[in-house]
């Protein structure tokens, strides 16, 4: 299963103190001429989302480390897919890299093709995630996930919320109906997880999908329950509530994990990888990125590209298997 316990390094939002590498552009797989030059980084979604604030965390920490600038560019549109294509067409020679989200932007690519594989596109590495959550209206003094699905399938809860449909949340409600017996009738899509967050403090709805992070606010202000963790692991933001898989239901991080990672064209040459990978690896152990993930809740994390590439795949064949492909593009 594709899950958040493949890491080979994790840090959660924590008091540790963390001591900053110091480097230079041109480490590692004998690229010592690269860069010499700025960088663009392709950010697929439109500023001030959840992969916007991973790019505004972490580039500062990889340009020093590389010593040369790094340009975020915005492109947005198809779900992710048309930033995505651009870096799939981009020449690969280290001077376009761009973010990527899995599952976010492999699930429309399933439902119908882009033109261009995910899977072809070069690892460099995964620094992040976020636990997709459910909140629940804490006036219905529901506290665990095994309460929610009792009121589920006894009848007091008929919807849930979440992001538009097809998308990734949509995705997570299904495949929690089916595999946890979560029996909503009704998948009620909002524009934004602000709106879910709304909509479920007002009672308009009684719960909904979101990430963790989105949901902070609520929860912080004791208005809904984050009562289903949808990741293997403990969630970055709320570490202290179990997950649904600590309550015994089965492991569907393959779909409940938004992942963060970096990536770059196909066909990158290994030394331009290796150099781009331990620059952000350095970046992941700096003071910067540590104290922007305390600060902002933002889980950190680093895995080498080619564990970032085999979770791509992997999703590829796990969620066609796992997830009612129908139902989801709405037919």
């Amino acid at each position: 299963m594709v899950g958040i316990n493949r890491r080979r390094a994790l840090t959660m939002i924590s008091g540790a103190a963390f001591t900053g590498l110091a480097g230079c552009g041109g480490l590692g797989g004998g690229g010592e001429d690269f860069p010499t030059r700025d960088i663009r980084t392709i950010v697929p979604y439109g500023p001030g989302g959840g992969v916007d604030a991973y790019a505004q965390g972490y580039t500062p920490a990889v340009s020093d480390e590389l010593g040369v600038n790094i340009e975020i560019d915005h492109i947005e549109g198809a779900a992710g897919l048309r930033g995505l294509g651009e870096l799939a067409g981009a020449d690969p020679d280290g001077y376009t890299i761009g973010q990527a989200s899995p599952p976010a932007e492999v699930l429309p690519a399933l439902l119908e093709d882009p033109g261009f594989d995910q899977r072809e596109l070069t690892g460099i590495a995964r620094v992040g995630y976020s636990s997709l959550t459910g909140i629940v209206n804490a006036d219905h003094g529901i506290e665990s996930y095994t309460d929610l699905v009792d009121a589920y399938q006894s009848g007091e809860f008929s919807q849930c919320a979440g992001l538009g449909e097809g998308g990734q949340q949509h995705a997570a409600a299904l495949t929690a109906r089916d595999k946890h017996g979560l029996d909503f009738d009704s998948y009620v899509a909002y524009g934004g997880t602000g709106q879910v967050e709304e909509a479920v403090v007002s009672n308009e709805v009684p719960f909904g999908f979101g990430t963790d992070a989105g949901f902070l606010s609520a929860v912080e202000s004791d208005s809904a329950y984050p009562v289903a963790i949808l990741s293997a692991e403990p969630s970055g933001v709320f570490p202290d509530w179990p997950t649904v898989t600590d309550e015994g239901f089965e492991d569907i991080s393959f779909i409940g994990v938004l992942h963060r990672m970096w990536m770059a064209p196909p066909d990158t040459p290994d030394d331009i990888q290796q150099t781009l990978q331990d620059a952000f690896e350095t970046a992941y152990n700096s003071d910067h990125v540590q104290q922007w993930s305390e600060d902002t809740g933002n889980a950190i994390t680093f895995d080498e590209g080619e564990e970032a590439e085999q979770m791509i795949t992997t999703m590829y064949e796990e969620i066609p298997a796992n997830v009612d492909m129908e139902e989801l593009a709405g037919n």
